[in-house]
């Protein structure tokens, strides 16, 4: 049981640092629209902390997923606009 919890710690850590280099490189991309509130689409959206934090930074934010258990409890962090979407694998799909 322990050795499970560090790993869930050690991926939480990780997750976290990825967040904050993605709104880092987000923030600098963005420098030049200061007039503009940036807009940021999360597709999978899980249960909402990525899009709280770009809400954070000032990001109009928009979220999307195919579980409605996930988009609860978004909505319960977020102020984000969020749908559920079950076709979101076709949606990828058709990009690559």
């Amino acid at each position: 049981m322990g050795g499970e919890l560090l790993k869930d710690r050690y991926i939480s850590r990780r997750i976290d640092i990825v967040r904050k280099i993605l709104i880092g490189e987000l923030m600098r991309i963005n420098k030049g629209e200061s007039r503009k509130q940036p807009k940021i689409l999360d597709i999978g959206c899980g249960s909402g902390q990525f899009l709280r934090l770009a809400e954070e930074l000032g990001f109009e934010c928009y979220g999307i997923d195919v579980s409605e258990a996930a988009i609860a409890e978004a909505a319960k962090v977020t102020k984000a606009k969020l749908i559920r979407e079950e076709k979101i694998h076709l949606i990828a799909r058709k990009q690559i």
